[in-house]
């Protein structure tokens, strides 16, 4: 399937709230949705991973989201509940993200020798 870019305001609010929860609490899982069926799970997994990438096509949008999408790796798994299967996202700090963290002063001389 390819994709066309949508405005990633035209997404489920739910999708880019769960996004900004998934960052501010990294490695915990947060639920991305509830589904009878796990056919609907996929979907809207799928779905997400598409919010990803038209976020990325176009940074100026929500250069809020491009800047968490660079920091974080988000991944999304499904599991099986007694009424249904539940859709988690998980966010984890690239390893950029940590070594800039931990060595601001060496990640600026190599962005400045980068640029």
């Amino acid at each position: 399937m390819t994709w066309h870019y949508k405005s990633p305001q035209n997404f489920p609010a739910a999708m880019i709230g769960a996004i900004r929860s998934a960052a501010d609490e990294p490695d915990v899982p947060q639920i991305l949705g509830g589904f009878t069926q796990l056919a609907k799970a996929k979907t809207y997994a799928e779905k997400f991973r598409h919010l990803k990438w038209c976020i990325r096509q176009d940074a100026t949008i929500k250069p809020d989201l491009n800047l968490l999408l660079h920091k974080f790796n988000f991944r999304t798994s499904i599991h099986m509940d007694t009424l249904g299967f539940i859709l988690y996202l998980t966010a984890r700090p690239t390893k950029l993200s940590d070594f800039v963290e931990h060595n601001p002063e060496l990640a600026e001389e190599l962005l400045i020798e980068i640029e």
